[in-house]
């Protein structure tokens, strides 16, 4: 495709991940649960951002379960109106329900964890490029919400192997760079945010 829209690239990638095969998602469900077994920073961290995957996306519920069995926090988003969300502790008794886009949110009386209390954001996205750059679905939810986080928490995009994008992908002026993507086949890093001069 020459220079293609944001739309045609969304299109192309999700049809990449909707033709990934269900023993193929199992796999790289779990071999993204060991890479963030691994990552030193989350087995130090208070509370991770996380989200629950729509049928197309690669599901971390096997590394959620772990990481709160292990003592770990973890907050996931209600979205609201205007494309915004905010996120809220989330425990295995934690009362879920569907919300506009048929995806699982924590009940509207879970606590609400604030932006400044969360240490690592493990993002959904379409497509990635080899600059950490993410393309999104276009609801502009993570776009409004990653600017809002400290300077010092990580931002890791979740995804296949077949999302990264050979090209670097288009951008606005308010994107957000990741400093990191993990997918089945491990993690890659761009920029530490922990480290002094951090973007």
């Amino acid at each position: 495709m020459m220079n293609p829209s944001k739309a045609n690239l969304r299109s192309h990638y999700r049809d990449k991940r909707r033709s990934l095969d269900p023993t193929h998602r199992t796999d790289a469900a779990l071999a993204v649960k060991h890479h963030l077994q691994q990552f030193t920073p989350i087995t130090h961290t208070t509370t991770v951002a996380a989200f629950m995957a729509t049928a197309e996306e690669l599901d971390l519920n096997p590394w959620m379960v772990t990481h709160q069995q292990r003592g770990g926090s973890i907050a996931l988003p209600r979205v609201h109106a205007a494309g915004k969300m905010t996120f809220h502790a989330s425990s295995q008794s934690t009362v879920m329900q569907k919300n506009r886009y048929h995806i699982e949110e924590p009940s509207i009386e879970a606590p609400i964890v604030p932006d400044a209390n969360i240490d690592i954001a493990l993002v959904p996205l379409v497509a990635f490029d080899i600059d950490g750059h993410r393309l999104g679905m276009g609801g502009g939810y993570y776009d409004r919400f990653l600017p809002k986080l400290p300077r010092h928490t990580w931002m890791i995009g979740v995804a296949f192997d077949c999302q990264k994008s050979p090209i670097p992908l288009p951008q606005a002026h308010w994107d957000v760079p990741l400093h990191a993507v993990v997918t089945e086949t491990g993690m890659l890093k761009w920029r530490d945010p922990t480290s002094i001069g951090a973007q």
